[in-house]
Parts: C-alpha cells; structure tokens; sequence
C-alpha cells in the first residue's frame, strides 16, 4: 500500500514537474527517494532468510490471471460487507450533512460537477488501494489476510468514505440552495450523532467480559512470576482459551518477561 501511494504520488509529481509545477519542482525528487526506500525495503523484506523459510510452508505464488481475480474477488466481498455495516452507511451521511452544512469560506465551490467528479476519484482510489493491501496475502497465500490485519482496508475504506463524502456534500450546497434543505440537513446530522450514544451501551455489556480476562492474566502473570522466583524451570499456565505449558527464565531487571 505504501509503495502504490508513494507510485502515484511520484507520477502525478512528476508529470508536475515537466510542467513546472512548483509544488512538484519541491516535492518530486523527495518523493522518489521515499519511494525507491520503500522498493528496497519491501526487497529486503522478501530476501530475508527468515522469510525464505515460511516461503516453502506455501509453495508457488499466486499467478498474474489468479492474483487479479483474487484481488477482484477480496476487494469486492469487503466493499460488500462495508455497505451492509449500517456504521459505515452513517459515517458517509455524516460526512455529506457536514460538508453540506459546514465548509471553509476559501474554498471555491462554484463548479459541483467537477467536485463530485473529484469525490469520484477518492473513491477509487479508496478501492485501490484496499485492493493493494490484500495483494501480499492473495500473491502468497492465496486468500485473505489475519483478521488483525484488516485495519489496514477498514482505515483507507474509513478515510476515503468520509473526504469523498465531505466533497459530495460541498457540491449538493451548490446544487440545492434552499433554506429548508440546509435546516433538513442539520436534523439529520443530529440524528447521525445519537448514534454513538447507542454504541455506549453496546461497549459497556463488554466491560464485565474484558475485566475477567484482566483478571486472567492477571493470575497468569502472578503464576509465571512466582515461578521465576522459585527458580522452576518450567510451569503449567491458563491462556483465555486453553491451558498452555510455557518455559519460565530468568531474565535481566531491565527486560520484560517473556
């Protein structure tokens, strides 16, 4: 995902710079340099004997035709479900009340068709680079990446909905001009924002849940210290899930226990 943002960044810059753009003339050159960084990162990345070693727990890649159906079919199903999240559904709401009803006075909105033009353009590049972010997973494992992971798609997804929302709703102000409409628009922004005061209630039933896997490992911790101390070389602790058997050491006063 960093290196396609850092890809297009550097092609619009250059493309600037040709026209002597002075915001490319500036930006160009260091651009590149970030980029070509995070080429050889990504190379170290894939050269590194610890990453040969899991290569062969997977066997061949993904092909050219198999990485883009997959790529397709991953970013399509997430999309998908994205859309069905009534959350996302009143984020995007949210965002064009707001940029219906509040808007920098020095941005120039004379021309909607090429603002929401420009939302457009968000949006797709909201989807590429989603599709970016599951390329590592479908290209070596062939399906979607660890469920921790998926942060990164949520945020771009997340991201792109609300500035191209914003812009949408920059473009309606110019389009539907009557006062009722900007009195409409402010009671529906208002009914947006309850909804948060509703998650509350959902975030606080997790509380007694999160405070006894606190406690938990709380006790595991005790367990594992106390084993240290007695100078025991191994002991029988309980994880969230199941009862695990790890190996206590000593290490020096400065380190974290692991």
């Amino acid at each position: 995902m960093l290196v396609s943002t850092l890809g297009l960044y550097t092609l619009i810059a250059g493309i600037g710079y040709r026209q002597k753009k002075p915001w490319a003339v500036k930006s160009f050159v260091p651009a590149l340099v970030a980029l070509v960084g995070a080429v050889l990162a990504i190379a170290l990345l894939v050269f590194a004997p610890t990453t040969q070693i899991r290569k062969e727990r997977y066997g061949e890649p993904a092909g050219l035709v198999e990485l883009a159906l997959l790529l397709y079919q991953f970013t399509y199903a997430f999309f998908v479900l994205s859309f069905k999240d009534y959350q996302n559904v009143i984020l995007i709401a949210m965002s064009i009340f707001s940029g219906y009803l509040f808007f920098p006075s020095r941005i120039k909105t004379d021309k909607p068709p090429k603002i929401l033009l420009l939302a457009a353009l968000v949006g797709l590049l909201a989807v590429f680079l989603v599709a970016v972010s599951f390329a590592p997973s479908a290209y070596v494992e062939r399906g979607l990446p660890a469920d921790r992971t998926i942060i990164i798609p949520r945020f771009i997804a997340v991201s792109g909905f609300v500035v191209a929302g914003w812009l949408t709703g920059l473009a309606l102000r110019e389009l539907f001009t009557a006062r009722w409409l900007e009195a409409f628009a402010v009671l529906l922004l208002l009914a947006c924002f309850s909804y948060p005061l509703g998650s509350l209630k959902e975030t606080s039933e997790k509380i007694p849940v999160y405070a006894q896997r606190t406690r938990e490992w709380d006790a595991r911790e005790a367990t594992i210290q106390d084993a240290i101390a007695k100078g025991q070389e191994r002991v029988d602790v309980f994880s969230l899930h199941r009862r695990v058997s790890v190996c206590a050491r000593r290490e020096p006063a400065d380190e974290p226990v692991a």
